[in-house]
């Protein structure tokens, strides 16, 4: 995908396999998010600071890839997922597993006063995510608050799964687009359904 911070989501087929495979400009454009129902399809998505969000429908077998930095968790990547998988595939929230690779932790994504309030005045439960830094800065958690638009959505509590370290404070394990001052590579979170093995 061409990844742009956005809260676009697409059912990817076998018609799409390859896209942005040797060449940036053939992939999907303008799209963070992406799921699919058919088999052997291997979805890729990269990172460096945003959180990667992977979920799976146990029950009608679809999987799925969202890109959550700041912007997209802010429009409710996660929540826009499970909405299109719902429509498309019959998805129902209390059937997901989902599971969140390296980002950025709470302990290193400082943030404004205008950040903060963004997300106080789009989400009710937004003072749960952040805690006071310096005067007027914040530090956001990230993960918390797709953990909780995900639960929101339906996704049982129990069914979703954190990844414990932090992007900026393990370089040697991660890509950081902040700690490097956007000098870095990415990684990746690569996926595909094997139905036949299931």
């Amino acid at each position: 995908m061409e990844q742009t911070h956005s809260k676009n989501v697409l059912r990817v087929t076998q018609a799409h396999r390859g896209c942005g495979l040797k060449s940036y400009g053939t992939a999907i454009g303008n799209t963070d998010a992406m799921y699919t129902s058919e088999e052997n399809v291997l979805m890729a998505t990269f990172y460096a600071d945003c959180l990667p969000v992977a979920l799976f429908d146990v029950k009608n077998q679809v999987l799925a890839l969202a890109h959550a930095g700041w912007r997209g968790t802010y429009q409710n990547i996660g929540g826009g997922t499970l909405k299109a998988m719902a429509e498309e595939c019959g998805t129902q929230a209390k059937d997901v597993l989902g599971a969140f690779g390296p980002g950025i932790g709470q302990c290193c994504y400082e943030v404004d006063d205008g950040f903060y309030q963004r997300f106080l005045e789009a989400y009710s439960n937004a003072a749960a995510w952040f805690k006071p830094g310096r005067e007027g800065k914040w530090f956001f958690n990230n993960a918390a608050a797709n953990r909780d638009l995900l639960i929101e959505a339906g996704v049982k509590a129990e069914n979703i799964t954190e990844f414990p370290l932090c992007t900026s404070c393990n370089q040697d394990l991660f890509y950081s687009y902040r700690a490097s001052g956007g000098n870095c590579g990415r990684h990746g979170l690569l996926a595909r359904l094997l139905k036949n093995n299931m």
